[in-house]
């Protein structure tokens, strides 16, 4: 998509922390309007997070337990744990760990949690519970890369929490929340490279009517820059650190090397594409 059919209308931060913007993509043809825009909302609704934390709160057997000196039950405790939401700042290739040892007469607020380096909350003043004079609390985060986690065992935060949109004369008019840890142009951006990985494989051009060869294709998709596509932080850290610039660059590596979890995601639409064998 040419950045002249994309524009950012308004953004703001609601009270909630949430983010907030809203877009114009177009013009298309009326009877693709539609089309593109379910595809790109449901995009953009799957679950795009790329953390997972799990939850261990000291001195309870089960999630039904009462702890003495704490307002909130378990059950609440472990509801406003999971409501919140945090920004990485920096690649997470492993697990991580945050506690919290909290003794009262408080209020305990996100702020209150020890965080490892590399992750930071969206909103610190968000309530989790109130600890009596003689309540204390005491839990530990376990965090993970996604693609390290078991969806069973951790909780997932939503990145976009809703999105809008709207037809006018071809043109789409898109409305974007987040929960804070993205901006909804980055989720908007990420959700149209997620189309093309996933359309632009099965695109054919056929040269008798005019279009290139597939074997010039090819050889125009192995020198394509990797600055074409929207790459998840570790896996953009990765390529420049292993001077992997282009397509062509990626197929001679692995080669020889084997590529890290987090970047065989990206690597793995090449083999739709048949370009492995061009190399």
């Amino acid at each position: 998509m040419h950045n002249s059919k994309f524009y950012c209308i308004s953004s703001r931060v609601e009270e909630s922390g949430k983010l907030y913007g809203c877009f114009k993509i177009g013009p298309f043809l009326e009877q693709h309007s539609l089309t593109f825009a379910n595809a790109l909302r449901r995009t953009l609704l799957v679950d795009s997070s790329t953390l997972c934390f799990a939850i261990q709160i000291y001195g309870i057997e089960h999630e039904f337990s009462t702890l003495p000196g704490i307002r909130e039950s378990v059950l609440d405790i472990m509801a406003n744990l999971e409501a919140l939401s945090f920004q990485i700042t920096q690649p997470l290739t492993k697990p991580k760990i945050a506690f919290l040892n909290f003794s009262g007469p408080g209020i305990l607020q996100a702020q209150h949690i020890h965080l490892p380096s590399g992750l930071k909350c969206v909103q610190p003043s968000q309530y989790i519970a109130t600890v009596e004079v003689d309540g204390n609390l005491m839990f530990k985060l376990l965090f993970s890369p996604k693609w390290l986690s078991h969806r069973s065992q951790f909780n997932v935060s939503q990145t976009v929490t809703k999105v809008n949109y709207t037809l006018k004369s071809g043109l789409i008019f898109f409305e974007v929340w987040t929960n804070g840890s993205i901006h909804p142009q980055t989720a908007i951006l990420n959700a149209i490279n997620t189309l093309l990985l996933e359309i632009f494989p099965y695109s054919q051009k056929i040269s008798k009517f005019g279009f290139l060869a597939k074997k010039s294709l090819n050889e125009k998709l192995l020198n394509l820059e990797m600055s074409n596509f929207y790459l998840n932080l570790e896996t953009y850290l990765f390529f420049k650190k292993k001077k992997i610039h282009r397509i062509i660059d990626l197929l001679n590596f692995v080669k020889q090397h084997k590529l890290p979890v987090f970047a065989e995601e990206f690597y793995n639409f090449l083999s739709i594409t048949n370009l492995k064998g061009h190399s």
